[in-house]
């Protein structure tokens, strides 16, 4: 029997196999076509002896043969093509089992042994019609259908007919014709649930969960069913792998459902493990955080402690109390504290690290990182310890709250110091050193104030010898007398003013004095204005208080009026009036001078010369010639001119001055820039007139420009060239 095998396509037909090859690769028993790829496709072909697949090309037309195995099939019903659920996979029915084709190459395996009249793909499943079997004999009276679910590797139905003729799918079911008996069979698949049902009574639960996978159904009901899974093994004790069920339902399934089982059980590890799940997926809670931490601390897991409470992604916030509690309970102090100093418990943490740790640096260091306004609380509690046990640091600590903004209330400011001088009254050395340092930042009142003195004085009295020691302490009585603080907490506003003038002097003393007194004069609600007045007319002498400062400072005053100001800034406008006037007459009187110098060089340059001097300008005897005259205006006798002119080219006089000059412009480039900005920083800080200063220093090239000093440079060259031969009225004169 000749066999031809054509493909016909546009715009003409392929032979892929004619009769020749029939004898050689036997009759085809049955074909298959396929989409591959948006390329080609893909021709399965069965024969008695071989399996084949053909490539077909869409756009090169070219044909790839492949032998997929050298075994064919004797029964002409048995292959089928598989759907998207077996990857399009081409398959066969011998009577060993089943086997799956793809394009190039062979595929898996499944081993149903009997004689197989039919197969057919429907879905996931095969269905598989074969000869009854019975004690390894052939019952030709009856077959069996048998549905195979390949995904999942079980028998979904299996049945006995006296007689199938046909089997095929419509409408999604599968129908069995039996002629015979002259009966059509339906087979419908039962509803997800019923299916599930069955399998969770024989205990099927993977598989359960894969069926239910491949029908997608919610995660509501895939989670019931890890539960039941969980469950299962609970009862069975199999604690690892229920919890393995359990950690899957984290999301839908209640936690506390989970807790009590494994509480119940005491499984402590499992339990553990399980919450590091929930708070892994971000669902933990306080209770959760509590529970865990018990867990860890009945494990021993100090590691596992120290992370869970440094981790800065812990999404529950801890019931800090409670941990802290529980933590003391088995004296994880240091935990406890950390814990307390995270969460904001400044409280419990000082009193972890005092009177548990007794780690007084750490209790330091924690205190100064806090504000100024709860300090005073933590250092009158713990005051004793801490200046027993590490009294460096401690006055280190209060000396760099005091040199902090800190309170915005001044009173509080001093409330805070009075409350630390009560705790340092038993320590006088210490006592000394923190009103001297509360001293400079003006944080005492008249109370304070007069206890330093009062330290001063008694240490002076109990000194014996008097040595360098006494005349420290002299000084410092002497010193403190002086400071005009003092008389401001007296409220003696004519030794305030007096001790300005006495030691804010602009040479020897302190400037800032001026400032801190009309800060002090602008927040007295009790202050006369006559005071003020006379502190402005006193800082007049100095020119230390600078008019907009002093309005500025006095403007927050509630008390004090526009009238204590008024005379004050009147003299500074009047004199800045005459400063101006002044500048205006000089200003007037240098453009004259330059407007009269460019006159006379262009007078120079444009007209003859006549020279009428009758003196000789170094002798001063009547000239007679041969004399020199010089185009400014000096003339000289020639003798006269050849013993005093170090040059033929200019004027002996005027060289005088143009040599002091260039000394001077050496003089200015000379120095450094170093030294310039040094005393130009001196002098702006010295001065009255600032823009004064400003101006000269312009002048001297602090900020010089390269670009214009090369230009002035030649400019200049280019100028002296000229003059020197303008000067000399005789340069271009023949012998003759």
């Amino acid at each position: 029997m000749n066999e031809f095998l054509i493909l016909i396509r546009q715009p003409k037909s392929q032979l892929i196999r004619d009769g020749s090859t029939c004898a050689s690769e036997g009759s085809i028993v049955g074909m298959e076509l396929c989409d591959h790829s948006s390329q080609a496709v893909i021709l399965y072909v069965v024969t008695t002896r071989f399996t084949f697949s053909f490539t077909i090309s869409f756009k090169e037309k070219d044909i790839t043969k492949t032998v997929l195995e050298m075994e064919g099939l004797l029964v002409r019903r048995c292959w089928a093509l598989a759907g998207e659920e077996l990857k399009n996979q081409f398959v066969i029915a011998r009577k060993m089992g089943v086997y799956f084709y793809q394009p190039e190459e062979k595929g898996g395996c499944q081993i149903f042994r009997g004689n197989k009249k039919i197969l057919l793909s429907h879905g996931p499943y095969l269905i598989v019609v074969s000869e009854l079997s019975v004690n390894n004999e052939i019952n030709d009276d009856k077959v069996t259908l048998t549905v195979y679910d390949m995904q999942n590797s079980f028998i979904a139905y299996e049945a006995s007919f006296p007689d199938i003729s046909e089997v095929f799918i419509a409408w999604n079911f599968i129908f069995i014709l039996c002629m015979e008996s002259g009966k059509l069979f339906r087979l419908k698949e039962m509803s997800i649930e019923s299916q599930l049902d069955i399998l969770f009574r024989k205990n099927l639960f993977d598989l359960a969960i894969k069926v239910s996978e491949r029908n997608n159904v919610s995660k509501k009901q895939l989670s019931n069913i890890y539960q039941f899974y969980g469950d299962y093994f609970y009862k069975k004790r199999d604690y690892s792998n229920a919890l393995k069920q359990y950690m899957r339902t984290i999301g839908t399934l209640d936690t506390s459902y989970v807790i009590r089982k494994l509480l119940d059980a005491h499984r402590i590890e499992n339990l553990a493990e399980y919450l590091e799940a929930v708070f892994q997926a971000k669902l933990g809670t306080v209770d959760h955080s509590n529970v865990l931490l018990s867990c860890y601390i009945k494990m021993n897991a100090i590691d596992k402690i120290n992370s869970f409470i440094q981790n800065k992604e812990t999404v529950a916030p801890l019931d800090v109390e409670a941990a802290v509690k529980l933590f003391r309970k088995f004296g994880l102090y240091r935990q406890a504290a950390f814990l307390t100093k995270r969460h904001g418990y400044p409280k419990r943490c000082l009193d972890l690290l005092v009177s548990d740790l007794k780690d007084f640096k750490q209790a330091i260091n924690y205190i100064s990182s806090l504000e100024s306004d709860v300090i005073a609380e933590f250092f009158t509690r713990y005051s004793k310890l801490l200046l027993e046990n590490v009294p460096e640091e401690t006055m280190a600590l209060l000396g760099e709250i005091l040199k902090r903004d800190g309170c915005s209330e001044v009173e509080t400011e001093k409330s805070w110091v009075q409350s630390v001088v009560l705790r340092l009254i038993a320590y006088p050395d210490r006592l000394e050193a923190f009103l001297e340092q509360s001293l400079m930042a003006n944080k005492v009142d008249v109370k304070l104030y007069n206890l330093l003195l009062y330290t001063y004085l008694r240490r002076y009295s109990s000194t014996m010898d008097n040595g360098p020691a006494k005349e420290q302490i002299s000084r410092k009585i002497d010193q403190l007398l002086k400071n005009i603080s003092h008389q401001i907490f007296l409220k003696d506003y004519d030794a305030v003013i007096n001790a300005c003038l006495k030691y804010g002097d602009r040479k020897s003393g302190d400037r800032t004095l001026w400032s801190f007194a009309l800060q002090y004069f602008s927040e007295d609600p009790t202050i006369a204005e006559e005071y003020v007045k006379k502190l402005l007319t006193s800082s007049e002498l100095t020119g230390d208080v600078h008019p907009m400062l002093a309005v500025q400072t006095l403007a927050k005053s509630k008390t004090l009026t526009f009238a204590c100001i008024k005379d004050f800034l009147s003299h500074w406008v009047d004199k800045e009036s005459k400063s101006i006037e002044m500048d205006e007459q000089d200003s007037l009187r240098l453009c004259n001078e330059i407007k009269r110098t460019e006159a006379i060089i262009d007078d120079i340059q444009k007209n003859a010369q006549i020279f009428q001097m009758s003196k000789c300008t170094a002798c001063d005897i009547i000239l007679e010639t041969p004399t020199v005259h010089f185009l400014c205006k000096h003339s000289y006798h020639q003798h006269c001119f050849e013993n005093y002119a170090e040059s033929e080219a200019e004027c002996p006089v005027c060289l005088l001055d143009k040599k002091r000059f260039q000394n001077q412009c050496k003089t200015d480039n000379s120095t450094s820039s170093e030294a310039l900005n040094h005393n130009f920083k001196e002098e702006l800080i010295n001065t009255d007139n600032v823009i004064e200063t400003l101006t000269s220093y312009f002048g001297k090239t602090l900020f010089p420009d390269k670009n214009a000093e090369v230009e002035n440079c030649e400019i200049r060259q280019q100028n002296t060239s000229k003059s020197v031969q303008s000067l000399n009225p005789f340069e271009f004169e023949s012998d003759d």
